[in-house]
């Protein structure tokens, strides 16, 4: 199990060991069971050894085209896993903090930025950010994702807390779904700029985390795909082992105080994901 004290609330992870190996059609005969969670491969002959060495194992083949196939397949789970992996840690980092605004900010066709170059924008984006900070909210900290349009160029969106200082003026408009004021951050001279403030630091997390996508890992092979400011706040993280009938009484807890629940499955494994808010009973 793993325990995450956000400043809003805690998330409990409960998570289940995956089993394979049981059938004659195993394509895997010599693995008893996979850890995932403390990733290591258990072998019949009892000696675990780590799932990506396990992973990085040879296959045999009869011919050039299934290599080829086998090398589609992996490129496709590499990019996968890096936009699960990044996604993961961009929602660990915005849930560790209490936000106050939500922006967008694209940039201008002109001479100043090559609006197509991420690279370019990026560290324009950045060292915006940074002398904000330095000129006119020394308070604040943010996150910022980028995204792609479909011609091609960038824009971003980004999370701001300690917004103290900067400057947001109404549009004029409201959004359609929530009927919150849409604002305009001031402060940007780059392009266009929107700007909502944020109700739900949890909802507002997992929206943003949305931008993390596998296009996005292709087109940013190598490089940041997400940008928190070093005054980020990280929320502490206990990893721990419930089983038998403790666990049964932990879970029971859970329900009886948690504000939402989810769960992942795949193949091989099942994460349940309690949200308790603070005040909850997590630690009996």
């Amino acid at each position: 199990m793993r325990r995450i004290e956000y400043p809003t609330g805690y998330q409990i992870r409960v998570y289940t060991r995956g089993v394979v190996g049981m059938d004659d059609g195993d394509p895997y005969p010599n693995v008893d069971w996979i850890d995932y969670v403390n990733g290591d491969v258990h072998l019949k002959s009892g000696n675990p050894i780590p799932y990506d060495v396990w992973l990085d194992g040879s296959e045999w083949v009869e011919s050039f085209d299934d290599l080829d196939e086998m090398e589609s397949k992996r490129k496709a789970e590499s990019v996968r896993v890096s936009a699960s992996r990044c996604k993961n840690n961009l929602y660990y980092i915005a849930r560790s903090n209490v936000w106050e605004w939500f922006v967008t900010l694209t940039i201008a066709p002109s001479d100043r930025i090559d609006r197509y170059d991420y690279d370019e924008c990026s560290v324009k984006v950045r060292k915006w950010f940074n002398n904000m900070r330095v000129r006119k909210a020394p308070g604040m900290y943010y996150l910022i994702v980028p995204e792609q349009h479909k011609d091609g160029a960038w824009h971003y969106h980004a999370l701001i807390g300690g917004a103290d200082g900067l400057t947001f003026v109404d549009s004029g408009h409201v959004d359609k779904d929530s009927g919150e004021t849409i604002w305009n951050f001031e402060d940007w001279k780059y392009g266009f700029s929107t700007a909502t403030k944020v109700q739900s630091t949890q909802r507002v997390s997992s929206y943003i985390s949305k931008y993390i996508t596998k296009d996005l890992c292709r087109e940013t092979k190598g490089k940041h795909r997400f940008w928190a400011s070093k005054t980020c706040q990280r929320a502490s993280v206990e990893d721990y082992l419930v089983d038998g009938e403790e666990l049964v009484k932990y879970r029971q807890t859970l329900m009886e105080n948690m504000s939402y629940k989810s769960a992942v499955d795949t193949a091989y494994f099942r994460v349940e994901y309690f949200e308790i808010p603070k005040g909850g009973k997590t630690d009996s």
